[in-house]
Order: C-alpha cells, then sequence, then structure tokens
C-alpha cells in the first residue's frame, strides 16, 4: 500500500520505495543516504512513506516489548537448555549406536560369510582329475589311441598320439 501510494504521488523520477526501505533499515552506504535525504526534502509521497514505516515500527515494538513482559525468562530458558541438551544426547546416542555397530553387526556379517564360505566349499562337488575307465585302446607301428568316458557327464574322450620313425622321416615321405 505503501509503495503503491509512492508512485503515484511522487512526482519526481527519482522515487525507489526499496531505496526508501534500505534508508529506513540504515543500510545505505553515505552517498545513497544524501540522494535520499535530498529527495525526501521535496517529496511529500516518500515522507509519508518513511512516517508509515516508522509507524509500522513503533507498533511492533511496542506489541513485541508486551510479549516479553509477560513472558516467563525463567521457563524459556529452561526450554532452550533442555532443547541443547537433547541435541547433546542425540549425538552421543550416535556415536554408542556406531560403537554397537562395530562390536555387534561387523563381527556377526563376518561369520555368516565365513559360514556361507564353509558350507559352499564343503557341499561343492569335487570333479574326478581324469577320466574314469579307459574303454579301448589301439595302438599302431606310428600312432596309438585311446577312448575314455568322463563320469559325470558320461562324455567320451579321444586321445591320439602319433610317434615318428627312428629316422625322423615319414613312411609316406619315404614311398614317394
Amino acid at each position: 500500500m505503501v509503495i503503491k501510494r509512492m508512485k503515484k504521488n511522487c512526482r519526481l523520477k527519482e522515487c525507489d520505495p526499496i531505496l526508501l526501505c534500505h534508508y529506513f533499515d540504515r543500510e545505505l552506504g553515505a552517498e545513497d543516504k544524501e540522494k535520499v535525504d535530498e529527495h525526501l526534502k521535496t517529496c511529500p509521497s516518500c515522507q509519508k512513506a518513511l512516517q508509515d514505516h516508522r509507524l509500522i515500527s513503533s507498533h511492533f515494538r511496542a506489541d513485541l516489548k508486551a510479549e516479553l513482559s509477560q513472558t516467563n525468562m525463567e521457563s524459556l530458558e529452561k526450554s532452550v537448555l533442555n532443547i541443547v541438551q537433547d541435541r547433546r544426547a542425540f549425538w552421543w546416542t550416535k556415536i554408542s549406536d556406531l560403537l554397537f555397530l562395530k562390536i555387534v553387526y561387523i563381527p556377526a556379517t563376518a561369520l555368516a560369510a565365513a559360514l556361507v564360505i564353509f558350507f559352499t566349499v564343503l557341499y561343492y562337488p569335487v570333479s574326478p582329475s581324469g577320466p574314469s575307465a579307459i574303454v579301448t585302446s589301439l595302438t599302431g607301428q606310428s600312432s596309438s589311441v585311446m577312448i575314455f568316458e568322463t563320469p559325470n557327464t558320461q562324455q567320451t574322450i579321444l586321445w591320439f598320439t602319433e610317434e615318428l620313425p627312428p629316422n625322423g622321416e615319414d613312411d609316406a615321405i619315404q614311398d614317394i
């Protein structure tokens, strides 16, 4: 309401309600304060707005003083101290929770992991290191063949070896 009145009634282009609020709150530098002082000498609208600010402020302060006079400062102090004490207890509670975590949860988790590893190794099926049996074997002058069968998967494995003749040349090459 004050701002609208300033804009309507003020004839100068220098009216600035925000600057006037900063002036009232004593938040302006020396240069800006001088500008507003000069402007207030000639502008009745801004003078009225400043007077309204002062009136509202005085009413607010009077109401605040009345409320403070009725307030029991001892009970207010006790309630603030209780809040501070509760916050301190909150931090101690967090620290004790962390200690409980280190003492109980971490060893329990480690024990559970060890048990999982133990039972995994215990019940893990051990595969045989070699074939279960040789089914058949054939041996010739320069080669041999063995046939194996695995126990669990029943896979057949053929093992073929070829030996070179003692002179190091292949028989097929000599025949040519």
